[in-house]
């Protein structure tokens, strides 16, 4: 079960938001931070990464991309970049699978319920409630979080602010990922992040070797442990109250037959981060934890904040072999949502993109600004007693089809209880 799970993560991590790593650069390239500056709280940013051209160009099509299920795979119908204002979309019915940013030229004529504008802004809502704490002053303030990711555009708007470190490990290329600066935003971006308030260190990496004469890369945890070990010695130095309480890692791993180069160097540091005081949230979770996370699609044009907007991820609805695991009868799953998400873009600090079909990385940093939600609420907060408490203030969502999943996070609820038992 375990290897199916793995594929599908690894299929929905490195394809559906679109990873990739630049080997033109064939040396792979580690440059840290100065630890006394970082002791003192002062913002380390080791390099700034180049924008891609093809970032920020629009191009002129004659014929609309094919659309194919297969495409939910990746980034759904991909629409980005492309000036497509000579077309009649009016009819097309594949745009609620759509995904675009904000270099995509519209035409005049569109769906009535199709407006990229509101689809937009719709997907920067965390959902689930999420603003409402906002609102009420829990924002992350006064957590930190790490984020072991892609290459970052240290600029942009959504999280510029909350950057206090920016290094390398193992780094191919010098150019920005559309990765990182996706994962960043959902954790602690301004508008679209569940803390925003959360100070923000992030340490690129790819866990990768690359072999020029064969043209292959190859997993290597090993450097992905290292930068975990970096994160434990960043906060051996950081002050008590400023301390790092959660790590977000957008990738799964398993052990045993399923291992792969550097799973038992991974695991052993994931235990040692935890002795630490250290949560660290991957997309298997249950490899060092007792519990498993599950992802939420959204309905096109639904309020994000109302539980029943939500559904099944379109690639689960769509594609039969993309097996959703729903196994509750293991560990306890958690489901947060991932589909139908407006994310930082790569293409400069005021970029934006739409993906209607998401990844299980979304859903990672996601689940880790809640954390540091629940932190500020209850500053001796620990990963056992967040799962424990999301089972008892979850919600069961019921399916079109009327099968019943759970547990859904109520974030309002969540903090509620937190803040009841600090009383």
């Amino acid at each position: 079960m375990l290897k199916k799970q793995l594929k599908i993560m690894t299929c929905l991590t490195l394809l559906l938001c679109g990873c990739s790593v630049d080997t033109n650069d064939f040396e792979p390239v580690t440059k840290l931070g100065d630890l006394a500056k970082i002791a003192k709280q002062e913002r380390v940013i080791v390099t700034e990464e180049k924008v891609n051209p093809q970032s920020v160009t629009t191009q002129k099509v004659t014929e609309l991309p094919i659309f194919e299920v297969e495409s939910l795979y990746n980034v759904g119908w991909n629409l980005m970049g492309l000036d497509l204002s000579e077309f009649d979309l009016s009819e097309n019915k594949n745009l609620i699978y759509s995904s675009f940013d904000t270099f995509t030229v519209w035409p005049d004529k569109l769906p009535e319920t199709f407006d990229p504008i509101q689809i937009m802004e719709q997907g920067k809502n965390p959902g689930l409630g999420i603003r409402a704490l906002h609102e009420q002053g829990i924002t992350g303030k006064g957590v930190s979080i790490a984020i072991i990711d892609q290459s970052l555009d240290v600029n942009h708007e959504e999280y510029a602010d909350q950057l206090m470190l920016y290094e390398k490990i193992n780094v191919y290329g010098d150019g920005i990922s559309m990765h990182g600066p996706a994962v960043a935003s959902l954790a602690v971006g301004k508008s679209i992040g569940v803390a925003p308030d959360a100070k923000l260190y992030f340490i690129a990496c790819d866990f990768i070797d690359y072999d020029v004469k064969t043209d292959e890369a190859t997993i290597n945890f090993n450097y992905l442990a290292s930068a975990i070990e970096r994160v434990i010695e960043i906060n051996e130095v950081l002050p008590k109250n400023d301390k790092i309480r959660v790590i977000s890692i957008s990738r799964g791993y398993g052990l045993g037959k399923d291992a792969e180069l550097g799973s038992d160097e991974l695991y052993a540091v994931i235990e040692k981060a935890k002795s630490a005081g250290i949560f660290v949230i991957t997309v298997t979770p249950s490899v060092n934890y007792s519990f498993d996370i599950n992802f939420l699609g959204r309905k096109l044009n639904t309020d994000s904040d109302q539980l029943n907007s939500y559904t099944l991820p379109l690639i689960c609805q769509t594609i039969p072999e993309a097996i959703c695991i729903r196994d509750e009868t293991v560990n306890p799953m958690i489901y947060a949502p991932m589909d139908g998400r407006t994310l930082a873009g790569d293409g400069g600090e005021n970029s934006y993109t739409y993906l209607s079909t998401g990844g299980a990385s979304w859903t990672v940093p996601w689940l880790a600004g809640m954390y540091a939600l629940c932190v500020q609420a209850d500053p001796d907060m620990n990963p056992d007693k967040f799962i424990r408490k999301i089972n008892e203030t979850g919600d069961i969502l019921t399916l079109d089809t009327g099968e019943k999943i759970k547990t859904v996070i109520n974030p309002q609820r969540l903090i509620e209880a937190i803040q009841a038992d600090k009383k």
